[in-house]
């Protein structure tokens, strides 16, 4: 009995081969960033035991927040919220706007512009009150991706070119980066 078997065009055959190659390529991509963060999140939860001041809880709680927030909303949640009470408990600003804008953040992912909104305007009035410039930038990018996800397009620029103006006078060449490609998607979701 003899095997049929189809003959692919040199062209067709490349192109299956790239397409298995990227799948192949993602799916090892997928499954070495979900142990790294294991990893990850496991260093976090040994390093917030052995925790001794407060403001050192309230960034490691943020960043299990962070790291949460790809894998298990809820515990992201909790985590953010047991870090802004801690936060504001003490009375600790940077560790609120921190908190605060990985919030904010975590709502415009999952739909809650109003709530991310307010999470990131308070954010950025912490940072603006006490000459926070990192952080101010950082969450004036917030409120321009927030903008344009609402399609207040003018804001959105403005927000974006402001979170650049800042990022280049501190010299943060993430926050250029970040700046410009949100720059970028502004004029290109604006057809310019």
């Amino acid at each position: 009995m003899a095997f049929c078997v189809p003959v692919l065009s040199k062209k067709k055959y490349k192109k299956q081969t790239k397409k298995k190659i990227f799948i192949l390529l993602m799916l090892f991509n997928a499954c070495y960033c979900s142990f790294a963060q294991n990893r990850f999140t496991d260093s976090l939860m040994l390093q917030l035991k052995d925790a001794k001041h407060d403001t050192t809880r309230v960034f490691l709680m943020g960043r299990m927040c962070n790291m949460y927030r790809y894998t298990n909303l809820d515990s992201a949640f909790i985590y953010g919220n047991l870090a802004l009470k801690l936060a504001q408990k003490i009375k600790f600003v940077r560790g609120e706007s921190y908190v605060l804008n990985r919030l904010a953040i975590m709502n415009r992912e999952i739909g809650d512009f109003p709530k991310a909104m307010q999470q990131a305007l308070q954010a950025l009035k912490m940072a603006e009150e006490n000459n926070f410039l990192v952080e101010k930038s950082r969450w004036q990018r917030i409120m321009g991706l927030l903008y344009r996800d609402l399609k207040e397009y003018p804001k959105a620029l403005e927000f974006s070119q402001q979170s650049l103006r800042n990022s280049l006078k501190i010299k943060d060449s993430i926050g250029i980066a970040y700046a410009v490609l949100t720059i970028a998607n502004y004029f290109n979701e604006v057809n310019r």
